[in-house]
């Protein structure tokens, strides 16, 4: 018969921390090595400018199209940058941070899209706008959803600045 006063087999605090970085570097891992396959970061901004180039200020459709090719450059870097180095589960939160980031930045342009690219009294240009927004999100979830606090940064911005 157990005695009430045995202790409760626990897990070291410090064996958790491992373990949850180790599970964090794997997800980062499979994350970052999937990212390659990524289609959409390039097809759907490609045919956002081409649709909005003639109906609105060239020079601001160019500056977001700009910008979010640069934002996705420096997202699909940070993989190769990780893979480059040294990887080891303590610098993996690190990494997963400069991705997190990135993703915020790529969100933030696509809320931003969702704002510049309203063309009031023109529906079939709001479908495309928003289903791309809607399409970019739904999508990142295979993806993402291994690193969750880069699949909010990514959804959340487009999301909340299109309501």
């Amino acid at each position: 018969m157990h005695s009430m006063e045995q202790p409760i087999n626990t897990i070291d605090p410090t064996e958790s921390d491992q373990f949850v970085q180790e599970v964090n570097a794997q997800a980062l891992e499979h994350l970052f090595r999937s990212l390659p396959r990524v289609a959409g970061t390039v097809l759907v901004p490609i045919a956002m400018v081409w649709l909005m180039w003639t109906r609105l200020d060239p020079a601001i459709v160019m500056a977001w199209g700009v910008a979010i090719f640069l934002i996705s450059a420096v997202t699909q870097s940070i993989p190769a940058l990780y893979f480059r180095q040294a990887r080891t589960a303590a610098v993996a939160p690190r990494w997963g941070l400069y991705f997190t980031l990135a993703l915020l930045a790529n969100g933030l342009a696509w809320g931003a899209a969702s704002m510049l690219f309203f063309i009031p009294g023109s529906t079939a240009l709001q479908v495309f706008l928003f289903t791309a927004i809607i399409g970019l999100c739904a999508g990142s979830i295979s993806i993402l959803s291994y690193w969750l606090p880069g699949y909010y940064a990514f959804i959340v911005p487009p999301l909340v600045l299109s309501a």
